[in-house]
């Protein structure tokens, strides 16, 4: 019995050759992936962005944005305006009820009171 050393393939020159094409470079390679992402980014730009800008102008979408910013703070305005009224009124109820207390301090103990006792 004897051992021998036989390659699988014969191997030639030529397959170190095709393996060092200058389109199977590491440079080449991420160069060309850089180039398709910057296409995808263009294209993105291109064909969606700047057709849905266009048509938000078109169809005043852009201009109704700031018209409902102002017109919701107009409201808010209104409302603040409305609360500083309520407190206002709530102010002047309270500082009755408490010139009321001042002129009848008895009376003012047996409501408060009977109101205490209910509660029990």
């Amino acid at each position: 019995m004897t051992v021998e050393n036989i390659p699988f393939q014969e191997t030639d020159d030529t397959m170190d050759e095709q393996a060092s094409t200058w389109w199977n470079a590491p440079i080449f390679m991420a160069l060309m992936k850089n180039l398709l992402i910057g296409g995808g980014f263009l294209a993105l730009l291109f064909l969606v962005i700047r057709p849905l800008l266009n048509a938000m102008k078109s169809s005043g979408g852009v201009t109704s944005t700031f018209e409902q910013v102002e017109s919701a703070e107009e409201q808010m305005r209104k409302i603040m305006a409305a609360q500083k009224a309520q407190l206002s009124n709530q102010a002047n109820t309270q500082m009755e009820l408490i010139e009321k207390v001042k002129q009848e301090p008895y009376q003012t103990s047996q409501v408060l009171k009977n109101w205490i006792e209910s509660k029990k």
